[in-house]
């Protein structure tokens, strides 16, 4: 979509009834909460036990004010889960207070967390019927070009193979397809590596060295491992490289998602996502639909009915990400019809399969007063005609746990996925990518017909030429102030004072070959025609050939404000230009979910004679 509402406006501003808003500059927030728990405390050292009484267990502690209650939650920001005391009275929500004993946060909080009962009371809400900061506390930090991560795990991979550092027991009984997988490996050398991903040779080997020394480790991941055209394949490879190392199934092992919400995956077991229905019953099966019409208590055949016909019944439907083209057609769809009503529902995610053979443990592999010492195929036929999937009344599950089995039963983990277009990950150039040379080397996929109802395309998105016109990558992120599109912390005042302004972080070399200083305005242009006007920030924390916008900004298109759309009384106290404006096309192959958030700029003239960024990957 051509994007042409350019205006030479501020990139955003921070406003309450036409008027900046600003703390009390002697007390911030976070030294606020630190002084109300001091005050708390004094006080309750001085006040009689006649003021106040203890609330039960499962309520919290003892609320501060006569007729209230204190209620133990937790924020819901982010994946973390931290403590929160909120004293209620009436069903209003008066005071917070830290939770020193939650076993996760410990009495901290971000800033984020510190404002939750703001995102509650404020009075704007509707009443309705990169090196990182994080980066910046790790004791190693790998700088990685973006969109490169197969390429640097399964040149670990290789480089713990090549040196024999390989969890060789672990493999041998808990493992399936490593031949295969260690040949697709063999390729990322340390030279490869360093090629693809700007990671120097000897990096490679030191990091791969470093973990195979320092076992069990956990391996976590945010969503720069997952919105990648390739980002199925991205976080399959950390599996892999956690395989190898036998840190998987241990104690202070594992692969763990750091979700950007708190119910992310609960939302996935739920069916969320259009190609399984809840528990991840495929719903490309008609026995998966013959088990939720038992579940649900309603006749198969009707159920069946509820459809256009019975092909549809069975195909996945539009991704979270795509259904927009179902509605707009400005992309082929296969479907009878448009979109014609949508019920928007959490958030979606991907469900990986494998090959039928024998994939049960090795013998002596089985978890403690297991009646099995060793492999077992799932349970199955305690109720004639079921399997542990299948069997609703529970006598299956309950036969397995008595026996100290697991129902699904005790088989190994698979390098190999046949469902996959890439069985093994194997590292495939972005989109956009700014390397000709490595387009040619690693291509995308074929356009894909029908994908999810969509035609989506992959070779005919990578233009090797686009490299000319557009040579820095730029990355979109979290910051630690804001959450997702800003939509509740940027109605929050203080988050706003905090963070008021969308901005651009550039490197000090190329913001002075650019001639652009910390504060100064520039420009971010997509190929695709989107163009907005932000603040400069220029820090180290970006290398010379990569920008970085974060993404919670909104308010503002192209230059203009949309300040008075909202509501009267409503408008947020932050607004500013979304970061999406500016982003390009590309889709997860395995998931169609909206792929790497990574961008390109390039140089050239601009109506106010800075130079711009140009758009995605």
């Amino acid at each position: 979509m051509t994007r042409n509402i350019i205006r030479n406006s501020p990139a955003s501003c921070l406003i309450e009834n036409g008027q900046r808003v600003s703390l009390q500059p002697k007390i911030a927030r976070r030294s606020f909460l630190k002084l109300s728990k001091a005050m708390t405390s004094l006080s309750g050292a001085v006040m009689t036990g006649c003021m106040t009484e203890k609330v039960g267990a499962g309520s919290g502690e003892a609320a501060s004010s006569l007729g209230s209650r204190t209620v133990r939650t937790v924020c819901t920001h982010c994946a973390v889960g931290c403590g929160i005391l909120a004293e209620v009275e009436n069903g209003v929500w008066l005071r917070q207070e830290i939770a020193g004993e939650h076993p996760v946060s410990s009495g901290g909080h971000c800033c984020k967390g510190a404002g939750a009962i703001d995102m509650v009371t404020s009075d704007k809400r509707l009443k309705s019927p990169m090196k990182t900061k994080l980066a910046a506390k790790a004791s190693d930090y790998i700088r990685i070009r973006p969109g490169t991560d197969v390429a640097f795990t399964m040149g670990l991979v290789n480089a713990v193979v090549c040196n024999g550092w390989e969890d060789k027991e672990f493999i041998r009984t808990r493992v399936a397809g490593y031949d295969e997988m260690i040949a697709v490996a063999a390729h990322y050398t340390p030279e490869v590596v360093e090629d693809i991903t700007g990671i120097p040779e000897a990096e490679v080997t030191r990091i791969a060295a470093l973990l195979a020394s320092h076992r069990p480790t956990s391996l976590t991941w945010c969503m720069g491992g997952t919105q990648h055209h390739i980002g199925s394949s991205i976080t399959r490879s950390f599996c892999l490289l956690q395989l190898i190392l036998g840190n998987i199934g241990k104690s202070g092992g594992g692969v763990n998602i750091f979700h950007g919400h708190d119910n992310s995956q609960g939302a996935s077991d739920m069916s969320v996502s259009s190609e399984s229905l809840p528990g991840y019953y495929p719903v490309g099966k008609e026995s998966s639909w013959r088990h939720w019409s038992r579940v649900w208590e309603v006749d198969y055949e009707w159920l069946t009915s509820r459809f256009y016909n019975k092909e549809y019944m069975l195909k996945k439907g539009f991704t979270l990400a795509r259904w927009y083209e179902g509605v707009l057609g400005e992309e082929r769809i296969e479907q009878y019809t448009p979109i014609r009503a949508m019920i928007q529902w959490g958030c979606g995610g991907n469900v990986n399969s494998g090959r039928r053979e024998n994939l049960l443990v090795a013998d002596g592999s089985y978890p403690p007063g297991s009646e099995v010492e060793g492999g077992y195929p799932e349970f199955e036929e305690v109720v004639p005609g079921t399997n542990w999937a299948t069997d609703i009344s529970g006598r299956t599950a309950k036969e397995a746990l008595d026996r100290g089995m697991a129902p699904f039963g005790n088989a190994r983990a698979r390098c190999l996925v046949v469902e996959f277009p890439d069985q093994v990950s194997v590292h495939r150039e972005p989109l956009h990518s700014p390397r000709a040379d490595l387009v040619a080397k690693y291509p995308t996929y074929e356009d894909q017909d029908g994908h999810f109802r969509v035609h989506t395309r992959y070779q005919s998105e990578q233009d090797p030429g686009l490299a000319q016109r557009f040579p820095y990558v730029l990355i979109t992120g979290r910051m630690v102030e804001h959450m997702g599109s800003g939509a509740e912390t940027g109605n929050n005042k203080y988050l706003a004072e905090l963070a008021p302004d969308m901005y651009a972080e550039i490197n000090p070399r190329l913001a002075d070959n650019l001639g652009i200083g910390t504060g100064e305005m520039m420009s971010v242009e997509s190929p695709e025609g989107g163009r907005i006007t932000v603040k400069a920030r220029v820090t180290e924390r970006v290398d010379e050939k990569t920008i970085f916008l974060p993404y919670h900004f909104a308010g503002m298109f192209l230059g203009e404000s949309r300040a008075g759309r909202f509501p009267p009384g409503h408008a947020p106290p932050l607004i500013g230009e979304s970061a999406n404006c500016v982003t390009n096309y590309g889709y997860d192959i395995v998931t169609n979910v909206y792929r790497e958030r990574v961008f390109r700029r390039g140089t050239g003239e601009n109506p106010w004679g800075w130079d711009r960024a140009y758009g995605k990957e």
